[in-house]
């Protein structure tokens, strides 16, 4: 292929290429890493507080918790769960939407339906008076997925550093070997 149907095909899922010297290349690569933690932190944080009253809720039938308090422990989980489902998850929702209008829906689209699905359920049951929320599920699979995430990256960036590096050993062979010039 060439490299106008190469651009074009990853701008229609929402990228663009670049090309960039090795040492910009790195710094991009730890500002997404930056903007990945943050992410995940955000999660985190939210997260822990959004568990904690759907935790209440699941004890409700074990009559440790009052019935009557279990919808406002539901509604708190949403509350609690909000930044989660907005800043933490936002790129899942971009490239989800991106490669479903494409055609070519990949594990960010069904994180989006599922998350989508699962908030619509839990609004519905609050507005139904009950007690029976997802926020807490939602939660778990978008900090779940922001960890694999962060993983990929450093996997990534450490294969890439071998390969550069095994590159470099190469080419300093072949200078010292008088099979490269330098002019």
């Amino acid at each position: 292929t060439n490299m106008a149907k190469l651009k074009l095909a990853i701008s229609r899922l929402g990228y663009h290429l670049h090309s960039h010297p090795l040492g910009q290349a790195e710094d991009k690569c730890d500002i997404a890493r930056k903007r990945l933690q943050w992410r995940l932190a955000v999660a985190v944080v939210f997260g822990m507080w959004s568990m904690m009253p759907a935790f209440l809720v699941y004890l409700a039938p074990l009559g440790i918790v009052e019935p009557e308090i279990t919808w406002p422990l539901a509604l708190a989980s949403g509350l609690f769960a909000l930044p989660v489902l907005t800043y933490s998850s936002s790129h899942f929702y971009k490239v989800g939407w991106r490669t479903l209008i494409v055609g070519v829906p990949g594990l960010d689209t069904l994180i989006t339906f599922a998350v989508t699905a699962a908030c619509i359920l839990s609004v519905w049951s609050l507005i139904e008076d009950r007690h029976h929320v997802y926020f807490d599920a939602c939660v778990m699979l978008i900090t779940f997925q922001l960890i694999a995430r962060l993983l990929d990256h450093d996997v990534r960036r450490h294969a890439a550093d071998v390969v550069r590096s095994y590159l470099n050993e190469v080419l300093q062979a072949q200078l010292a070997q008088g099979l490269l010039r330098t002019d």
